[in-house]
């Protein structure tokens, strides 16, 4: 069983590259972008809408306006029985047949690690944000979490990256309160 902070201990082990320039007056824009997150993709039904693809046109488009040329590249909530199902799913049939009653959710096989990638980005990029290294910022991240709560994950959701990450900046950053603008 996972406790919020093995959790991050094993996100920890995610890349993170930050790159600084201190006689900067503005910080940096801040991304998160991990290609793992690519992996996670519905292996059984080629209909659904939540794609890899998404992920990396906005990557492509972010390139391409220019916004990422100087940016700095960014590389808990759930309870332990989650994690613990989502990382114990190992071949397509078994992502199908989990996902079978729940409400708009698929996975594959790398859908529990692109989760955690996503989760430990979002944190890293708050971190930043806070600790003034980085000025916006945006999550390229996969898949995405704003539905998922609690024990359940839904509507192409496994972590709450945001509620992740907000709990993580009240707990650990020791900030008062999180709002969203």
């Amino acid at each position: 069983m996972f406790t919020f902070v093995s959790l991050l201990r094993r996100i920890s082990l995610i890349r993170v590259a930050i790159k600084y320039e201190s006689r900067m007056a503005t910080p940096r824009f801040g991304y998160v972008y991990d290609e793992r997150m690519l992996k996670h993709k519905c292996n059984y039904d080629s209909t659904m809408a939540e794609r890899p693809e998404r992920m990396a046109l906005i990557h492509e488009r972010l390139q391409k306006d220019g916004l990422l040329k100087d940016a700095v590249k960014l590389t808990m909530v759930h309870p332990g029985v989650l994690i613990n199902e989502l990382e114990s799913l190992k071949t397509d049939e078994q992502c199908e047949e989990y996902c079978r009653d729940k409400e708009i959710l698929w996975l594959s096989p790398d859908s529990a690690e692109a989760a955690r990638v996503a989760a430990g980005g979002t944190i890293e990029l708050v971190k930043a944000n806070v600790e003034g290294r980085v000025g916006n910022s945006f999550a390229i991240v996969r898949p995405p979490g704003h539905h998922a709560f609690g024990k359940t994950p839904q509507g192409y959701c496994l972590y709450n990256n945001v509620a992740i990450a907000a709990k993580y900046a009240v707990n650990k950053l020791k900030l008062q309160k999180v709002s969203n603008h």
